[in-house]
């Protein structure tokens, strides 16, 4: 294909799209210094002296807040109420793309900027990629447009980052993901963006599914776990931090005073430095007593004392620390032993721990409607790419669709199992079915290879029971034919 320039309707979209990306640039790129533990104060403490206001105090409750969501957030495959071979093709396509680390870094990346984003393409086998590629990009990198009607993507755009080739310019690659097609954008030797590649979909639907944290009317695109109040909080820590630092650098060195001094007692003999030892030569010198000396003008005695000063406690520091440590975890809901703050030295209960993560896991069932969304796009834009679209037949067979999560609670392998157990002889579950034993803190495939056996096993006891009628039968029946024929020998 001859490479071409945009045309007016792409050029609008592609500009909007790059307004967006470059309008949360600044927003993102502090969010990821905090993260990262790469933020610097900008306001120091009046206390801290200037040798130490280079000092670098990182508090991890920013990466703390966005991973103990993530970890929390354990996706799992799909189901549906219709049986169909459309779930047997997600399943293979998302184990080619190795589906279990692409969610988690989106569903990271989202927590951590509000929104990450998958884009579905067509591989290139012959490099080793799968059929059907699936690729993730954060805030920085991507960004699309929303129908606020349908929540549906109706324009996506890829920054996709080239080396610069030797002794040439950067590449600038994008993609653009409009309705039926797909436009791969590259500088060209005027340095425009040209159309390189033009890519026909088969399809309207814009193969890009936002993974979004907390979406709500006002901010489709969601809400960093990273908030205004967080890095509020965490530079306030900070400062508390540097507070203790300064303070025990400040009396690491022993403070003293002398009381009734005289000035003899401090003046060189040799006469230099205007009479007065080197302040380092008392210690050097090892002096370990001071004479007495008799003031002849009041006739007294005097002997001087040498004091030291205390080190000043550091109680109200420590207690000013778990303050602010527990507004971190009233924002976060993050329990406040994960903020490294340890409240009690007894052993925690099993259920006080419950009790303190109760906050968390709400979260996370709550953050699972936003994220559903996403996941349930992502599924249909992989069979999209599979069958070249989606005819009526398919889309009414998935209509049910709906993605499934892992438990998010701590959960007692012991007291789960019991569980189970109870719900199978009070007749609610059935035993060895798939869905009894996603019950119990087991992975998918152990559920899929435990069903499997059951199921073999029910059909060789089926058979069973079947010969064993069988023969029963037959043995009956000889019994009837030997007594018939005794009783006409008789």
């Amino acid at each position: 294909m001859v490479s071409r320039l945009l045309n007016e309707d792409e050029m609008r979209i592609l500009a909007r799209l790059r307004a967006q990306i470059r309008g949360q640039k600044q927003r993102n790129t502090l969010r990821d210094r905090y993260d990262d533990g790469e933020h610097v104060l900008d306001k120091m403490p009046v206390s801290i002296p200037d040798s130490m206001k280079d000092l670098r105090v990182p508090i991890g409750w920013p990466d703390k807040a966005c991973t103990a969501r993530a970890s929390r957030m354990k996706p799992s495959m799909y189901s549906n109420r219709v049986k169909t071979t459309l779930l047997d093709d997600v399943e293979e396509i998302f184990t080619a793309n190795q589906w279990q680390q692409i969610e988690r870094q989106a569903i990271r990346s989202g927590i951590r900027h509000g929104v990450s984003f998958v884009f579905t393409s067509r591989g290139k086998p012959e490099l080793g990629e799968p059929e059907e590629l699936m690729t993730v990009a954060d805030a920085h990198n991507a960004t699309a447009i929303l129908d606020g009607r349908t929540r549906r993507t109706t324009a996506a755009l890829e920054l996709v980052n080239e080396p610069t080739p030797p002794g040439g310019f950067p590449l600038d690659r994008q993609i653009l993901y409009l309705p039926g097609r797909t436009l791969v954008l590259e500088n060209g030797a005027d340095r425009r963006l040209r159309v390189e590649h033009e890519v026909e979909t088969g399809t309207q639907r814009v193969l890009c599914t936002p993974y979004v944290h907390d979406a709500t009317l006002q901010r489709p695109f969601g809400r960093s776990a990273i908030s205004r109040e967080l890095m509020g909080l965490t530079d306030l820590g900070v400062r508390t931090m540097m507070r203790f630092e300064s303070t025990s650098e400040f009396y690491s060195a022993p403070r003293v005073w002398m009381k009734s001094a005289i000035a003899e007692l401090f003046e060189s003999a040799s006469g230099d430095d205007d009479g007065i030892r080197a302040g380092w030569e008392p210690i050097i010198g090892a002096i370990m007593g001071l004479p007495e000396v008799f003031d002849e003008e009041t006739g007294e005695v005097i002997r001087p004392e040498l004091h030291q000063l205390p080190q000043v406690t550091m109680q109200p520091l420590t207690d000013g620390f778990r303050m602010i440590a527990a507004q971190v975890s009233g924002e976060t809901s993050v329990p406040l032993s994960y903020l490294g703050v340890v409240q009690d030295s007894n052993p925690t209960s099993a259920e006080a721990i419950k009790a303190s993560e109760l906050d968390l896991v709400n979260l996370a069932i709550y953050l699972q409607d936003s994220f559903d969304i996403g996941r349930r796009s992502l599924a249909l834009d992989v069979l999209t790419v599979r069958h070249g679209g989606l005819d009526e037949s398919m889309v009414k067979d998935l209509s049910t669709l709906k993605p499934r999560w892992d438990d998010p609670r701590t959960k007692s392998v012991l007291e789960q199992s019991q569980m189970v157990v109870q719900q199978v002889e009070a007749g609610n579950f059935q035993p060895g079915a798939e869905s009894t034993l996603r019950q119990l803190p087991i992975s998918e495939e152990d559920v899929q290879t435990f069903a499997q056996e059951a199921r073999t096993a029910r059909g060789s006891s089926r058979v069973m029971e079947l010969l064993n009628r069988a023969a029963a039968a037959d043995s009956e029946e000889q019994s009837e034919g030997l007594l018939g024929a005794g009783e006409v020998v008789a």
